[in-house]
């Protein structure tokens, strides 16, 4: 009789106490299992083997194989140490050990819980395995999902590879650092992108540049990238990607995880999860892209304005309005000379009295408002007043920082010293009293602890949000005082509509309304 031996080792199934038995374990199920077979007069056929493979993976290299090589009858028994080593699927198990092995004339044994096809008696018994194993995955998914679940909220990243612009940090596995080549890509879409380029044609530079999409970065740092998308196989930047990159929180420093789920523990499918179910939290790496100008993207990108040929958008896109029937204008070009006009109007005098403007008179009276406001409310003495303010803030957040350091250190010292003390009693080094009364300081200092910790970290939030609004508010200070020119930036910044009436001949002007965001 031909026998195929089959061996498996997951990362599971190690020996955790001992790791230099690991790699002895796959050749000690091998061991064993020749020496079965040479005791039965068997001669074997093959070997096949699968380290770091799950049970429930269908799509282990050597499994199939060796279910190709069945089929072809290049063998007549399959020898495991354990029915959980061939398969850890009820339907797996059915599939095969009860069904095409059968049709085969394959005959199953497995040592541990003595499983063999040829013992017509022990069917159940090999099927109540394969439900134990079965159960054995739905507990091992739900475990690890926990621990994933319990690593997003506490906002360590656990994808396998690093965000674009991010690379994993050597001493943490679960945290970025700004990987500053990728990081200065990022920045540069983000600026084109407010400045009015638009996205297919910031997709276009790059690509006219030679500069690698995100996939083919990592691949050219030696990551083996595994990926069935035909785009990502080129270097070649898609809309799709510079969209991705520009609507992502995580380069504002915001962690953002969960997004996606797999159907079950037996389907690799992956579902969209509501953003209700997301793990969000903020703080947890440095920011790529400071949260104002972020913010300021997603307005852009929310209002999905058309480029021109060019690439490029007006200054005033996306904000400009009939006064009349409050649709949005459509620029074109007449004799060289760009306009904005009401759609309606040019269809239909019934329903809109219609309006009509040149886009550069609209640009230059938005500037000048612009600028009228900034004499208004600029005040240098407020300012001076905000960076006290900044100032104070920061050395009390400071303050707070170190003392929830002190704490974290005092409370590994107080968590070493309970577990010391009580082994110091199981030995018998001290006395029931001695052990209680102080086991009862320890656990007292440790609530204080605790509660000191939870007020510092209310503390902290709130004076992180205090300077936070404190520093937009300086910045826009400084900023806005006076402008020459008019940019994509300081529109969205500033205006938050602008309607247009249609012209007064005898006035012979065209009223604008400008509402704004400050």
């Amino acid at each position: 009789m031909r026998v195929a031996i089959y061996a498996r080792l997951s990362d599971e199934d190690r020996d955790k106490e001992n790791p230099l038995n690991d790699s002895e374990s796959i050749k000690n199920q091998i061991l064993m299992l020749s020496e079965y077979a040479g005791q039965h007069g068997w001669t074997l056929a093959g070997v096949y083997r699968d380290d770091d493979y799950s049970g429930a993976d269908r799509d282990r290299p050597e499994f199939n194989r060796m279910l190709m090589d069945a089929e072809r009858g290049k063998f007549d028994i399959v020898l495991c140490k354990s029915q959980a080593r061939f398969s850890r699927e009820l339907e797996v198990v059915e599939k095969y050990i009860h069904g095409k092995f059968i049709e085969w004339g394959i005959r199953y044994v497995s040592l541990a819980d003595y499983a063999d096809t040829d013992n017509k008696g022990n069917k159940k018994s090999r099927q109540i395995n394969g439900l134990v194993n079965e159960w054995f995955l739905e507990d091992l998914s739900e475990n690890v999902t926990s621990v994933l679940n319990n690593k997003r909220s506490r906002g360590e990243y656990i994808s396998s590879f690093a965000l674009y612009g991010y690379r994993k940090d050597e001493k943490d596995n679960n945290k970025l650092v700004i990987d500053e080549p990728a990081a200065r890509i990022v920045r540069r879409i983000y600026r084109q992108y407010m400045e009015g380029l638009g996205i297919l044609a910031i997709a276009k530079r790059l690509n006219d540049e030679g500069i690698p999409n995100p996939t083919w970065y990592k691949k050219e740092a030696g990551f083996k990238v595994m990926t069935k998308s035909k785009a990502a196989m080129s270097s070649h930047w898609s809309p799709n990607t510079v969209r991705s990159i520009l609507a992502n929180p995580m380069y504002a420093g915001i962690m953002v995880q969960g997004k996606q789920k797999k159907l079950s523990y037996k389907s690799g499918k992956l579902v969209r999860t509501p953003p209700s179910k997301w793990y969000v939290v903020e703080g947890t790496h440095e920011p790529i892209i400071g949260r104002q100008a972020w913010e300021a993207t997603q307005q852009c990108l929310a209002q999905r304005k058309k480029a021109r040929k060019d690439g490029t958008l007006h200054l005033l896109a996306g904000k400009t309005y009939c006064a009349a029937c409050g649709l949005a204008l459509h620029a074109n070009t007449a004799k060289g000379v760009r306009y904005l006009r009401c759609p309606t109007g040019q269809v239909s005098r019934n329903h809109c009295a219609g309006c009509r403007i040149r886009l550069d008179r609209l640009e230059a009276k938005v500037l000048d408002e612009i600028n009228r406001l900034a004499r208004l409310y600029y005040d240098a003495s407020r300012l001076a007043a905000k960076v006290t303010i900044r100032n104070a803030g920061e050395t009390q957040l400071k303050a707070c920082d170190n003392e929830l350091a002190l704490l974290n250190c005092r409370e590994e010292e107080l968590s070493k010293a309970a577990l010391a003390l009580y082994m110091d009693k199981l030995k018998g080094v001290i006395a029931e009293p001695v052990f209680q009364a102080v086991s009862s300081r320890l656990a007292q200092e440790s609530g204080q602890a605790a509660k000191r910790k939870d007020a510092l970290q209310t503390q902290v939030a709130k004076l992180r949000e205090v300077l936070e609004h404190s520093a937009g508010k300086a910045e826009t200070i400084l900023r806005y005082r006076h402008f020459n020119s008019l940019t994509r930036e300081l529109v969205l910044d500033f205006v938050q509509r602008i309607e247009v009436g249609r012209k007064e001949p005898e006035a012979k002007r065209v009223p604008v309304q400008i509402q704004w965001n400050i």
